[in-house]
């Protein structure tokens, strides 16, 4: 379901509570590679524009014209001024569809470099989603808290993206 438009953009606890603890995770793994490797950079928008390498024809702000932009809450990978993974968080109640937004980030990137988070019941719709990000071979992580077990994950993502600017 869709907010009306005009409606103000929320957020619950819980969900800020995940996205922080995502977010904390990835930046700290991405400042080792970084530090090791400067060729590393980390945005967490991105305009249409830019990811395309085009002007954009409908996705425009309407009062200025300009691209729209992707946020991506662990952000958009680069090497070499590349993009080369997208980490995302989604937070879903029952009643919600955010992991369902986790599909515009597939063709963007290689799918093995999409990194999702999922906090949620999983039960029919988030079930589906997961199951076919999965069989796509994005990096699914479903309700992880422990922070060792999540940060191993995360260094195994950033592995698989360096591998994939090795090939």
């Amino acid at each position: 379901m869709t907010a009306p438009v005009g409606t103000a953009s929320f957020t619950t606890e819980e969900s800020q509570t995940s996205e922080d603890f995502h977010n904390r995770v990835i930046r700290e793994v991405f400042s080792e590679y970084q530090k090791n490797d400067p060729n590393w950079e980390i945005k967490f928008s991105i305009s249409l524009e830019e990811l395309y390498n085009r002007p954009c024809k409908y996705a425009l702000d309407v009062r200025t014209k300009k691209s729209l932009v992707f946020e991506a809450d662990g952000g958009w990978i680069f090497y070499n001024g590349k993009i080369v993974g997208v980490g995302e968080n989604k937070y879903q109640s029952n009643t919600t569809n955010a992991i369902e937004r986790a599909h515009r980030y597939r063709g963007l990137v290689p799918d093995q470099n999409l990194f999702i988070s999922i906090t949620a019941p999983v039960r029919s719709a988030v079930a589906k989603v997961i199951e076919t990000l999965d069989f796509f071979g994005v990096f699914v992580v479903v309700n992880v808290t422990d922070e060792v077990e999540f940060r191993k994950k995360v260094v195994e993502w950033f592995e698989v993206m360096k591998a994939s600017i090795d090939n």
